[in-house]
């Protein structure tokens, strides 16, 4: 543990209190909750596995996700499956959530981009007009639970992003 109150001198009281909070946390044994996950994985995607996804859905891989997917392909709960035929129907509803998050936020009147000019005050007109806008954006690749990365430009280090109904939310730039 460290000893905040001779190493932190000058720090505010709520940030003292902090940092003791997360140094007592720091030193206190692991739990069973802090043990590695396992997460198992197959043989990576082959070309043709590629091509067939591509074409199904309508999109290319960006390169640093296709090096990874190619490595090897994780499988289990919170992965989108590309290789089961069974799987296409998750797949698709996967891919569709971004624009079903959006569209629950612009009901909501929670969202509104500048760019797709001013609001309409009936809501029903607001979705059709960001439908549109939406038309025009880069499809979302899932990549683990409600992680993805957009297909373009299809360069390697495109951000990822999180999406849920209530909120989107850019997590790293880089690459995967």
């Amino acid at each position: 543990m460290v000893d905040v109150d001779r190493r932190m001198t000058g720090l505010n009281p709520a940030h003292i209190a902090g940092l003791r909070r997360l140094s007592a946390r720091a030193a206190a044994p692991s739990t069973a909750s802090s043990l590695p996950v396992r997460i198992q994985v197959q043989p990576g995607l082959s070309d043709a596995e590629f091509a067939r996804a591509e074409a199904e859905f309508g999109f290319a891989f960006p390169p640093d996700l296709r090096a990874v997917l190619s490595a090897g392909l994780p499988v289990g709960p919170g992965f989108p499956d590309w290789r089961s035929g069974g799987a296409r129907l998750h797949l698709r509803a996967s891919l569709d959530l971004p624009i079903a998050a959006i569209s629950f936020q612009i009901a909501r009147n929670t969202l509104w981009s500048k760019s797709w000019g001013p609001r309409p005050s009936d809501p029903e007109k607001a979705l059709r007009v960001a439908r549109n806008a939406l038309k025009r954006a880069p499809l979302l690749i899932p990549i683990f639970n409600h992680c993805y990365i957009p297909c373009q430009p299809s360069l390697a280090g495109n951000p990822i992003f999180f999406v849920d109904e209530k909120s989107d939310f850019l997590l790293r730039f880089g690459s995967i």
